[in-house]
């Protein structure tokens, strides 16, 4: 079922993609179907950094989509080393590991690619400008479920706070001891939420089921107005007991949480990342960890993965964390 139907613009291209509330690859397989028909219906895909479920939700919505695209899934990162590897390929369709900077679409072009799909609503991983310059059309994916990342974040806070992964490994071993494994109430929490989009309103609505008072910051989105206070931002780090970040990464928003910022948080805050892993500054954050054991902070994406011991994790309770991307 078509949920809606959004065009968007880079530069002077403009696609127009079907917003379909399916998990982001049968998505992605409309977005790009829709791009594709008016062009070459039959080309040639190639998929970078694929996994098996790629290859599997791929092929079954082409199937359901009667399209005649073929499709060729690698494994392999896009970058500048890479990119003369897919000379021939029409149409690259990249994830958000994959670095298409300037040098990479210079490769690209030059090997005959003229369209860039992505498996992902950020763009960051792009030179949007050198695509446009050398006549390389980018499709994005306007909107995938906001509810499925919303739900996964609390999710995350619902695991963390009472300690559910703890409390399961503990039962596989047959400790029932409940130990360190007392939560504390959402109910009448303070929750900040950065950044306001689809998946950010999802979020401040779901707390506000549970009872919390939901404070929000967001420069250009209002909404949850009525639902949420806006605030500085200041005052939301300084005040919230929870924090979740749902803005995308841009030059704006890169470390957004650093060092400073975290010195301003509650010692025993929360803080969910479901966005790109350069919302934080991971050093700075390991740092706090380091300094402030009785913090809870959990994430789902990494620039990197952090180098620290697990026994920093394990006092600092970073208890869940998993490698997603959007």
């Amino acid at each position: 079922m078509i949920a809606d139907v959004d065009r968007f613009r880079y530069g002077k291209n403009e696609i127009l993609g079907s917003a379909i509330q399916q998990e982001p690859a049968r998505l992605a397989s409309r977005l790009h179907y829709e791009t594709l028909t008016h062009r070459n219906p039959s080309m040639h895909i190639a998929f970078t950094s694929s996994k098996p479920h790629d290859q599997v939700s791929f092929q079954s919505a082409a199937a359901e989509l009667t399209m005649a695209a073929d499709f060729e899934f690698l494994d392999f990162h896009l970058d500048r080393r890479s990119a003369a590897a897919l000379a021939g390929r029409e149409a690259v369709c990249i994830f958000v590991n994959d670095h298409a900077d300037r040098a990479a679409l210079e490769i690209l072009h030059a090997g005959g690619t003229r369209l860039l799909l992505l498996r992902s609503a950020g763009y960051n991983h792009v030179d949007l400008k050198a695509a446009r310059e050398l006549g390389i059309q980018v499709a994005n994916v306007p909107a995938y479920s906001p509810h499925a990342v919303a739900e996964h974040a609390v999710g995350l806070l619902l695991a963390l706070n009472r300690k559910i992964h703890r409390a399961w490994l503990r039962v596989r071993d047959g400790n029932f001891a409940l130990d360190g494994l007392i939560g504390f109430d959402i109910y009448g929490k303070q929750v900040g939420v950065i950044g306001t989009g689809r998946i950010g309103e999802c979020f401040g609505r779901i707390l506000q089921g549970f009872g919390a008072k939901v404070l929000a910051h967001d420069p250009v989105n209002r909404s949850l107005q009525g639902t949420a206070e806006y605030v500085e931002l200041d005052r939301l780090l300084t005040t919230s007991d929870i924090i979740s970040l749902h803005c995308p990464l841009n030059s704006a928003t890169h470390h957004l949480i650093n060092a400073a910022r975290l010195a301003q948080m509650k010692p025993t805050a929360v803080l969910i990342n479901t966005g790109r892993g350069g919302l934080i500054d991971t050093p700075a954050l390991i740092a706090a960890l380091r300094r402030t054991r009785s913090a809870r902070w959990v994430w789902t994406s990494t620039k990197k993965r952090p180098m620290c011991s697990s026994k920093i994790f394990r006092s600092a309770a970073l208890m869940t964390m998993c490698w997603r991307g959007c």
